[in-house]
């Protein structure tokens, strides 16, 4: 078997598999138990002190969002794909597609703002309940 072979299988295995446990959720946590996540003694956390109408805000996601022109993340990594895409805050969801196999992301399809909540944040910044968005989001 070629490499290039060789990928394009863990691939379709990792793709089967997350589609496999986002139809069986029990199975999924069957999997997770034995999962070595990492572990931290302490969790950093800072109140948030400032008025929200002087913030600014940034979104960041897991789910995969990412512009159609820029490359899909690596399904085929199995401890999942660290990097990230940046997105242009004046983006319009049409520009937008998932790549993420480990979840069903149908609901997601059909309104992106329930995973990626662009349109929410402009309405909020608009209504100045939100004092700015940042130029791009992650």
């Amino acid at each position: 078997m070629t490499d290039d072979r060789r990928k394009h299988s863990l691939k379709e295995l990792y793709r089967l598999t997350g589609q496999i446990f986002s139809q069986i959720p029990a199975l999924a946590r069957l999997w997770g138990s034995a999962y070595r996540a990492l572990n931290f003694d302490e969790i950093p956390f800072t109140p948030f002190r400032k008025p929200l109408h002087e913030a600014r805000l940034a979104l960041i996601t897991t789910g995969g969002v990412h512009l159609r022109d820029q490359p899909p993340f690596d399904m085929a990594d199995p401890r999942g794909d660290p990097t990230y895409r940046r997105i242009p805050a004046t983006t319009p969801l049409s520009d937008l597609t998932i790549t993420h196999d480990y979840y069903d992301h149908s609901d997601a399809e059909c309104d992106l703002n329930i995973l990626f909540p662009l349109d929410l944040v402009r309405t909020l910044v608009q209504r100045g309940i939100i004092g700015r968005w940042n130029v791009r989001h992650f």
